[in-house]
C-alpha cells in the first residue's frame, strides 16, 4: 500500500516521465519531416538512460502496421506506429507510453 507522499511522488515522476516520452516523440517526428519517412526506424533510437537524479529508462518502438487496424504489422503499408516508454520503477504504475503515428 502507497503512503500519501509515495503517491504524491509517483504522480510528479509520472508528469515527468510524459514529458521524457513527449520529448523523444517530438524529435522522432521531427526526424520524419527532416529526414523522411525511412529514417523512423528503431535503429536510430536505442533505449537510453535518462540524465540527472529520475533513474528513468527511455526506450522506443517502431513498427509498420496495417491501416485497416493500427496495430497489425504490415510492411510496406506507409503508416508506422511509435511507442515511446519511460520507466522509473518495477511497479506497473511506474510506466507511462505514449504513442503517436507517422505516415509516409
Amino acid at each position: 500500500m502507497q503512503t500519501v507522499t509515495a503517491h504524491s511522488v509517483n504522480g510528479d515522476l509520472n508528469s515527468i516521465a510524459v514529458q521524457f516520452a513527449n520529448e523523444k516523440i517530438e524529435a522522432i517526428m521531427a526526424d520524419a519531416e527532416y529526414k523522411g519517412y525511412e529514417a523512423v526506424v528503431d535503429a536510430n533510437y536505442s533505449s537510453e538512460n535518462i540524465p540527472d537524479h529520475y533513474n528513468m529508462t527511455r526506450s522506443v518502438g517502431i513498427v509498420e502496421v496495417s491501416e485497416s487496424d493500427l496495430s497489425t504489422p504490415a510492411a510496406g503499408s506507409g503508416l508506422k506506429k511509435i511507442d515511446v516508454t519511460v520507466t522509473w520503477g518495477v511497479g506497473e504504475y511506474q510506466t507511462v507510453t505514449l504513442t503517436t503515428m507517422v505516415a509516409e
